[in-house]
């Protein structure tokens, strides 16, 4: 017989003498905490100054004085030491007090170049590494000499020309090399000679814009105003001769010639494969209007639509439809004259050719409601050979409402002289654009020595400070922007 409780196994009888021995440990643990609390050593620890308070002790409420602090205390050096100037305010420096008094010293004296004296000063507009405008690279003007030739001669242009924008003067170069295509067509159409199919007329525009080409008008050209062309692009003039078929074509009833213009509330639309269309979709425009010249003779029915008005007959004045022709032409692009009866110069003989232009320019005028603003220049009928001497006189001496002609057009097959060395003004080439002669045309662009515009803008002002933006001084990307710093400028 066992001597554990019948019926329990071991580890539960050890279980429950553990339990046993951890109440009585607490046990004694309670019973000494009671006994502590009764005993006198309890009470006497009772007030300690460390349980409520500590009392102030004599070292921390008052240190004894050591004879070293002392003796330091009245030694004369300490005296004299303590009221010292250096300790209190450091009494001036004679060479301190006379700069004080200096002018020199009130305010720095401004560089001229830094703050633009009295000096004319170029500074380049151009933006730092972190993409912010700043000015640098500062050209000092020489005494008396003109600024803009000045930077002229600075930038490598032999030859330029100044005009105002609307915020800054733009500084163009007359370029004395290189060439100029001029480019001359006739009409759309499928016919081979003097017919460009309406294919190649977009697919040729397209190209201009891709290949970095500027359209600009036949004046500008004459002139050498090349101040429109962003740097980097090449100028390149475009115009149609004749005013013929499909030149500008409305929409009518029944024949084009002579069917009736189909009325819209905005007034009449063109045919979608007509030049003028064309152009209104593809090329740019520049200040409201795309540089493309159409050179009008009177031989036929202008543009070849009456609109269903009787025929006049030759000259074909008082056309409703021409005149309203006539008009948009005027407002959207560029007029030119292209001769009264389309005779070729040396047949009809100068006199009786220039008498012909005059008639042209006066029936223009008169469609265009007393004055053909665009009206500058003039197209030989099949081209001129050479001009004499006699040509020259005759046309340069033409005038119209105060105007001159400002020079004409040949159609030899080859690319203008650059403006810059223009040669004679009456005697321009010009490239023939048809079907016939389409691979030699693209040939003579894509292989042409071609003319890249240079231009720069200068904006004025009293003080060296930052312009506008070039986006709102009208510069492209491209283009070089400069301050131009001067007494009395801006």
């Amino acid at each position: 017989m066992s001597g554990r409780p019948a019926g329990r196994p071991f580890w539960v009888l050890v279980v429950w003498y553990d339990n046993l021995v951890k109440h009585f440990l607490v046990f004694l643990a309670v019973l000494g905490t009671v006994f502590y609390a009764l005993s006198p050593l309890a009470a006497e620890s009772a007030p300690s100054p460390l349980a409520a308070e500590s009392a102030p002790s004599p070292l921390a409420a008052e240190p004894v004085p050591s004879p070293l602090a002392a003796e330091y205390a009245v030694s004369p050096a300490a005296a004299e030491y303590a009221p010292s100037p250096l300790a209190a305010k450091t009494a001036p420096s004679p060479l301190a007090a006379e700069y004080a008094a200096s002018p020199a010293a009130a305010e720095p004296a401004p560089s001229p170049l830094a703050a633009g004296g009295q000096k004319t000063v170029f500074w380049r507009y151009t933006l730092n590494r972190h993409g912010n405008a700043v000015l640098t690279d500062p050209l000092e003007v020489p005494e008396g000499e003109d600024p803009f030739a000045f930077l002229a001669s600075q930038r490598g242009f032999d030859k330029w020309l100044l005009s105002r924008g609307k915020k800054a003067f733009i500084l163009s170069e007359k370029a004395v090399s290189g060439e100029v295509p001029v480019l001359c067509f006739h009409k759309i159409g499928r016919q081979e000679r003097f017919a460009l199919t309406p294919e190649r007329f977009r697919r040729l525009l397209r190209y201009l814009k891709k290949d970095g080409w500027y359209m600009v008008s036949d004046y500008q050209y004459l002139q050498g105003d090349f101040s429109r062309v962003p740097t980097g692009l090449k100028p390149i003039v475009m115009g149609a001769d004749d005013g013929g078929h499909n030149n500008i074509e409305y929409q009518v009833y029944g024949d084009s010639l002579t069917g009736r213009i189909r009325p819209f509330a905005e007034g009449p639309r063109m045919e979608r494969n007509c030049m003028a269309y064309i152009l209104e979709k593809l090329a740019p425009r520049e200040e409201g209007r795309i540089n493309f010249t159409f050179y009008v003779s009177f031989d036929a029915i202008p543009f070849r639509q009456l609109g269903g008005q009787r025929n006049p007959g030759f000259p074909y004045r008082g056309i409703s439809v021409v005149e309203q022709k006539i008009r948009y032409l005027d407002e959207n692009f560029i007029l030119g004259i292209h001769s009264l009866s389309h005779e070729y110069v040396y047949s009809m003989g100068i006199d009786a050719f220039a008498e012909d232009i005059l008639r042209a320019w006066e029936i223009l005028d008169d469609y265009a409601g007393g004055r053909a603003e665009t009206v500058r220049a003039l197209a030989f009928p099949y081209g001129v050979g050479e001009v004499t001497a006699d040509v020259y006189r005759k046309l340069s001496a033409l005038s119209r409402n105060g105007r001159f002609l400002a020079g004409a057009f040949d159609l030899d097959g080859g690319c203008a002289r650059p403006p810059g060395n223009l040669g004679n003004r009456f005697d321009v080439s010009r490239i023939n654009v048809d079907n016939e002669h389409w691979n030699y045309a693209m040939a003579m662009l894509e292989n042409a020595d071609a003319v890249k515009a240079r231009r720069d803008f200068i904006w004025e002002s009293s003080s060296k400070r930052l312009p506008p933006s070039p986006y709102r001084l009208g510069a492209a990307p491209s283009d070089q922007v400069w301050v131009l710093v001067r007494p009395g400028g801006g």
